[in-house]
């Protein structure tokens, strides 16, 4: 019994000498090879700082312009098919006739209270409108999710915001 006590108490320190050593050579290793600690360099500094530091930067990329921008006109992202919405039928002639002055750019629906988003052509704007407001000589009398119907001097005109799709 003494034997087989004595083997492995020799088994134990053996082990434990073996791990000591292997810790000791990891130890050396670390010693000898040190981990980069150094700081990772800042992002690009705000605006304010770099030129506070009398650092110079450089302008912002340009935006596209709306022409290169077709692709979301051309396959519009709330349309379940993303086929391409046509925009004859949401523009209108003015009450005095001529070229195309109102186009329905959307519509709003909260609370009981419409209002539409209408791009009048001459003057330039566009501008939020309610039941009852004038834009360019028309009146609008009423709105509805995706269509608007305007009258002026007893002519009565319906916009259209998705001339392509067909009401539910």
């Amino acid at each position: 019994m003494t034997a087989s006590r004595s083997n492995g108490l020799t088994a134990l320190r053996l082990a434990l000498a073996t791990s000591a050593l292997g810790f000791g050579v990891l130890a050396g290793l670390v010693l000898v090879n040190p981990v980069d600690v150094t700081p990772i360099p800042p992002a690009a500094r705000p605006p304010a700082a770099a030129a506070a530091a009398g650092q110079s930067r450089a302008p912002p990329a340009p935006l596209p312009s709306i022409e290169q921008l077709s692709e979301t006109r051309d396959r519009p992202l709330f349309s379940p098919t993303r086929k391409p919405i046509g925009t004859s039928a949401g523009t209108i002639d003015g009450p005095a006739g001529g070229a195309s002055d109102i186009e329905l750019l959307g519509t709003l629906g909260m609370d009981g209270s419409e209002r539409a988003l209408l791009r009048v052509k001459q003057p330039a704007s566009q501008q939020w409108l309610a039941v009852g407001a004038v834009a360019a000589g028309w009146r609008v009398a009423s709105i509805t999710k995706d269509r608007v119907v305007i009258v002026a001097g007893g002519q009565s005109r319906e916009l259209v915001l998705y001339p392509g799709i067909a009401p539910k």
